[in-house]
């Protein structure tokens, strides 16, 4: 029965962290014998096609949103809204042609707003149910939460990559407003879940790993600013830059190791190599530090208010260590980091299994109709 069903996941292409975390979800379907379809575009479906070159494989552009160089992030968003809300009409209305054509059955959506249907079950993931504005316009958070209610709404589920209870990863994002009937909580999904069993080496082989991600042209500024404060220090850097277009070739400069990309099983392994990880204080990075357990660094993307909301909730909880890029000292941040704990999460596979068991058996009643 299993075979006969046809999945299409969507991720939105906003760095590589709404793809990464979608792998635990695509390894569970798999294995569930789904029939599989990704949909996207760039960086996230290089990602993706890298870890499943078997599956098909759709071009599906998004919002093409890239960062403005300074701060303003919350007014360039504001400016931009009439161009996205027409590109979330657009989205949808290619959404029916791609069911249409290649009988989808369900949609698992990561933060794509328009891939809603009347038609068959869809989903939508995302861990900020609530948006965090900047303090000029901080009036507008509960107006923005309508308004991503109101998309929210027309998906069957929504599933939250978080725990419910008072012991959770996201704080307000999920977690400020009362919970809606179709909105459930899968735990933390981090595409380094299934090599979990890696022990960690105590004998480290570099002292910081650096993680570079999310769009351009913050993640290229992020990348010269810690090229020119890393080389020539006495310390041995693994940086990964974001880059899964690029062929993989590892470079050596001074005394960084560069690599375009690597896979969820080489992160995973250089990961428990490093004493230290450096990375943005994206939320998919974040469920990947906790789920290894790993201390680290966090540099907010400048005027992402979320990720600056995230990287203060972990470090006023001494979990995390982080500074703003415009003054980032990295070795001062490296000193720091030692007072700060990190934590261990454990995933709880059944909260996911059950979303997914659910879905599958709604889509075969369906079919069991059609008939």
């Amino acid at each position: 029965m299993h075979k006969q069903v046809t999945i299409l996941i969507c991720p939105l292409d906003w760095g590589l962290g709404h793809a990464s975390r979608t792998i635990p979800i695509i390894e569970l379907l798999l294995s569930k014998k789904v029939n599989l379809i990704i949909a996207g575009s760039g960086n996230s479906m290089e990602l993706l096609k890298k870890e499943y070159p078997s599956l098909t494989f759709v071009l599906f552009t998004d919002y093409s949103i890239s960062y403005p160089s300074n701060k303003r992030m919350g007014l360039y968003m504001l400016l931009k809204t009439p161009s996205i809300l027409y590109k979330i009409f657009r989205e949808h209305q290619k959404l029916k042609s791609i069911i249409k054509k290649h009988q989808i059955d369900a949609v698992i959506s990561d933060n794509r707003f328009g891939l809603f249907s009347k038609h068959i079950p869809t989903v939508y993931i995302t861990h900020q149910l609530m948006v965090k504005c900047p303090i000029w316009l901080k009036f507008a958070e509960p107006f923005l939460y309508l308004f991503h209610l109101f998309f929210i709404t027309k998906y069957s589920e929504c599933w939250v990559p978080d725990y419910s209870g008072k012991i959770n990863l996201s704080g307000d994002l999920s977690h400020k407003y009362p919970k809606l009937r179709t909105v459930y909580f899968i735990g933390p999904q981090s595409h380094l879940q299934k090599t979990r069993g890696l022990l960690e080496s105590e004998n480290y082989i570099f002292d910081l790993m650096v993680i570079l991600s999310g769009p351009e042209p913050q993640r290229t500024i992020l990348e010269k600013i810690l090229m020119e404060q890393l080389s020539n220090k006495e310390i041995n850097v693994l940086m990964i830059l974001g880059k899964p277009k690029i062929i993989k070739e590892k470079t050596i400069f001074k005394n960084i190791t560069l690599f375009p990309y690597l896979t969820s099983n080489e992160i995973a392994k250089f990961m428990q190599q490093s004493r230290l990880v450096f990375c943005r204080a994206a939320y998919s990075s974040i469920m990947d530090l906790c789920i290894l357990g790993k201390k680290a660094i966090l540099i907010p993307t400048p005027g992402q208010t979320e990720q600056e909301y995230l990287a203060k909730y972990f470090l006023d909880k001494k979990i995390f260590y982080s500074q703003t890029q415009d003054k980032l000292d990295i070795c001062k941040a490296i000193v720091e980091s030692e007072k700060y704990k990190g934590i261990l999460v454990r995933s709880n596979p059944s909260l996911l299994e059950k979303r997914i068991e659910k879905l599958i058996l709604k889509i075969q009643e369906m079919k069991k109709t059609e008939e």
